[in-house]
Parts: structure tokens; sequence; C-alpha cells
């Protein structure tokens, strides 16, 4: 037998089935990722793709902009909001999503989608409100307690931080709930799912559809079972989801086994990230 079947014999017996993860491309250099937020990005394939989408899409609508440079400053206000909140992989699929929206209408000249999108304002060069020094020279002549009291509210009122004003665009938009998950399948029957398996689709016939049953957890895996025309197969993948293993039944060798790297685009990975989502009903059969 060979070393390489007696490794996956080896963890197929113990339950589990890990490898190391690598970074992804994106629209910027993940080898200098330094916040929370590009460091998820550069470590997921579905989000490396965005914000590589994204950068394009910005890029066109800056250069067709009346106004680049405020364009630009808008932008990087949003930016610096992702910065600041996103903390997590949903919180930046949100993000990606509403912002490539946004920019698209910009494109087709269409007004903005209604949106939770935050710029915040850049901060003044000197970090100091500008009429600060103005207001804080008093006049060399003896004031009355009235005056002294007034003049120290007016520095005060010049020191203490104003609150960041929203955009006009988004000041009258209320926030909106989440956008619900939707599911990759095309229709569903009892705890039956059918998804379109366009690897097999020709271009003289209707794309063919597969069979789904969500199985559960079995020994802490996302287990489906799958009819193709081919036959039956079962994907199985534990809670990270980094590679997905792939039996065709009934199973009866380790020839049967094949396992790949999750690249989140297959049809394999959209039922599991389905069944994972909580989208699929587990089947009682």
């Amino acid at each position: 037998m060979k070393r390489s079947l007696l490794l996956v014999a080896t963890a197929l017996t113990c339950g589990s089935f890990t490898f190391p993860t690598a970074a992804f491309s994106a629209s910027f250099n993940c080898s200098r990722s330094g916040s929370i937020a590009e460091k998820l990005v550069c470590n997921d394939a579905e989000l490396s793709a965005l914000d590589d989408q994204l950068g394009k899409t910005y890029r066109l609508a800056k250069s067709k902009a009346t106004d680049r440079r405020a364009f630009a400053v808008q932008s990087d206000g949003f930016w610096r909001w992702r910065e600041a909140n996103c903390r997590d992989r949903d919180c930046l699929l949100g993000w990606y999503r509403q912002r490539q929206a946004m920019l698209d209408a910009t494109l087709r000249g269409n007004d903005a989608p209604p949106t939770t999108l935050i710029s915040m304002p850049a901060a003044p060069a000197n970090g100091k409100p500008a009429a600060l020094a103005a207001s804080t020279a008093l006049p060399a002549r003896t004031l009355s307690d009235e005056q002294i009291q007034l003049a120290l509210m007016q520095v005060h009122k010049s020191i203490s931080p104003a609150p960041p004003e929203l955009p006009p665009a988004l000041m009258a938009v209320p926030p909106q709930a989440p956008v619900p998950l939707q599911p990759h399948y095309v229709s569903k029957a009892d705890d039956e799912y059918f998804y379109q398996d366009l690897t097999t689709a020709t271009a003289s016939d209707a794309i063919p559809l597969v069979t789904v049953r969500y199985l559960g957890s079995i020994q802490g895996q996302y287990t489906l079972e799958v009819q193709k025309k081919s036959g039956k197969v079962r994907y199985t993948c534990a809670n990270d989801c980094a590679y997905i293993k792939q039996l065709v039944l009934p199973g009866y060798g380790l020839h049967d086994l094949d396992v790949f790297k999750n690249d989140h685009t297959s049809l394999a990975a959209l039922m599991m990230r389905d069944a994972m989502n909580g989208l699929l009903v587990q089947s009682t059969r």
C-alpha cells in the first residue's frame, strides 16, 4: 500500500482530516496585511474575490467621477468604517456587497440603493478644530465673572469632539435588517433538494439536476448524500470546511475516496455551505 493511501486510511479512522490553509489574492498585498479585516480577506477565497472585484469597480468609478477628490475622500471614509467595525466574515460580506452595489449604481447613473454603510469623515490635519486658537485667545483686560464663564464655555465647546456627520445621501436612510442568506438549490421536495450540475451540462441539453439529502453531523462532520447521473456519492466536511471528502458509494475501497480543497465555488462547496448555514433540513430517512 502506498504511503499516501495509508495516510488517508489513518485520517478516516480518526474521523478528522485537516490541512493548513493558504492565503488568497486580493486587491492589496496580503503579505503586508495588518488589520483584522485584511487578514480575514486574505484567508478567505470569497472575500478575496469580492475585494478584487470591488477594487476594479472603484478604479473605474473614480475615473468617471466629476469630482475625483471628493469621490476618493468619501470612499476612504467607507474603508475606515470597515476597518473600525468589521471583526468577522459576515460583517465583511455585507460591507463588500453593499459597497459593490453602490459603485455599480454610480456607474449606471442610478441612485445608490439603501445601505447601512457609513463614510467616516477624515480628521483635521493638525488633530484640532481650526477655530481653537482664536477661541482661546482672551483679551488683555479685566473680565467679569460672567465674561470669564462665557469664555470658558466657548473654549470647551471648541475642543469637544463633534459627532461625525453622515453623508447627505445616507442621513435619511433607516437601518436595514440583515439580508437573509439565499440557498443555492433551485427547488426542493420534502427533505430532498435539487441543484443544477453545471459540470456535466452540454450546449444542447438542459442543465441536469442532482438530488441532495442532508444527513446531519456524522462523527462531527457535515454529511450530504448526492444522487448524480453517474451514481451516488457522499460528501463530508469538518467545521472549518477547509477540505471536502468525496466517497463514491457503496465505497468498498480507498480508491473510492477523494479529498479536495474547498474552493467555495464548486457544486460540492455550495451544497456544503447551504448545510452549514442551516438552509437544509436534516433527512429523516
